[in-house]
Order: C-alpha cells, then structure tokens, then sequence
C-alpha cells in the first residue's frame, strides 16, 4: 500500500483537485480510534456530498491521468469528469459514486478490444458502489474503500450480449476533512482498476499491483467531492 498512498496523495494534494486542511501523511500523530470517535466520524460523513456547482474548485469530480495531455508533469496531464454525488451510509459503512462516466471505466482498454471499450463508454454514465472503514483519525480522517465490480448485464458488441464486469485494484485510501478555510465538507478518495471480465473470463488487465508506477498511475481514478 505503500507506494499506492504515494500516488494517492499525488493525486489529491499536490494537483489541487481539493486543498484540505491535511493530506494523508500529516495525521499519523492520531492517538488511535475509540468507539465514540469511530461512531462520530461515521455520523458525520454519513450522507450526500452534492458539490458546488458555481465554484470550479468545489465541483464533485474524478481526477486522472490522461497521457494525450500536452506537458511533462503529473499536474499538465491530470484531466477531470464531472460526477454527479457521493453517498456514505454509516448503516452499513458503504458508498455509491452517482453519474460516473462510463469513459473513464474504459480509458485504459487496449485498441485490441475496442469494441468492447466503445460498448463501455457508450454506455453513459453508471454508478459504483462499494464499502469503506476508517483506519486512521487525527487532522483528517483517513479510511480504506473497498469498490464492488461495476456489472453491466446485457453489453452488445461484436454482434451479441455479454456479461461485462469491471473490477477494482483494493483496498485504496482515502481522507475526509475540510476544505482550506473550513468552508466545506470534503472526501478524496482513490479507485483502481484492475481488470475487465467478459461472461466470467478474464479479458484484460490493466493493473493487477505489478508494473510500473506509471501503469499504477494511468489505473488510478480520484474522487473528490463536497458539501
């Protein structure tokens, strides 16, 4: 998890996606995890992050590398979805990402399967799921997300209907605090894609944990949100 937690904070503090008030590393002076505080926290992420949609800055979205950019850093080539809302439940410690763009889903399919890509993204938009456990709470809480595949049941392309699965690289991490200023609520968190599964059969990998950093990179979505 070491060198994903690198790159997670790559993606949430150093791009600017959102500034919270501490990224993940600062917050390991945190004296453990009580019931109450355990209980609490849960209260208070529990529920909708709608965003703002008239500040830019505040806007719920996920953050990725796109390659095509033009420029050299991590920053030139981070590019960015709208979504629509990000729900915590502390009933059962789950979330559900509302209105991801299937495109982002498919963004690392290989021209080997292109028409299974295109059948993703013409998909529009869906929602993932999954469930969350704080580990760490201090300036900020940190958690682990653990994201359910994305199913979709009847994909047609190359002439017939498959059962397409997209799974995720896990656990990931994950903090939520508040925005510089105290203005917002905030949660930044990091999804990882790992495979596509056409009909229960492996299709493509995209990142398993081995390759380079920059394939760990291309795999990673971050999400950030408001309210």
């Amino acid at each position: 998890m070491k060198r994903l937690s690198k790159l997670f904070i790559i993606a949430a503090c150093s791009l600017g996606t959102i500034s919270l008030t501490s990224c993940l590393g600062d917050d390991d002076n945190g004296s453990g995890i009580t019931d109450e505080v355990y209980e609490s926290y849960l209260a208070n992420i529990s529920g909708i992050f709608y965003g703002n949609g008239t500040d830019w800055r505040y806007e719920n979205k996920i953050y990725f590398f796109n390659e095509d950019l033009e420029g050299t850093t991590v920053d030139e080539k981070t590019d960015s979805v709208k979504i629509q809302t990000v729900e915590f439940s502390k009933r059962d410690t789950t979330f559900t990402i509302h209105g991801v763009p299937t495109k982002v889903l498919a963004k690392e399919i290989s021209d080997s399967n292109k028409d299974l890509k295109e059948a993703i993204e013409n998909v529009g938009t869906t929602d993932i799921t999954g469930r969350f456990d704080f580990y760490n709470i201090g300036n900020v809480a940190s958690y682990f997300v653990w994201p359910s595949p994305v199913t979709f049941s009847n994909l047609t392309y190359g002439g017939k209907s498959h059962e397409v699965k997209i799974l995720f690289f896990a656990p990931s991490a994950g903090v939520y605090g508040y925005t510089t200023g105290n203005r917002y609520q905030a949660v930044n968190f990091s999804l990882s894609v790992g495979a596509i599964y056409v009909d229960g059969a492996p299709k493509e990998t995209i990142y398993n944990g081995s390759g380079t950093q920059l394939d760990e990179l291309k795999s990673i979505l971050t999400v950030s949100a408001t309210r």
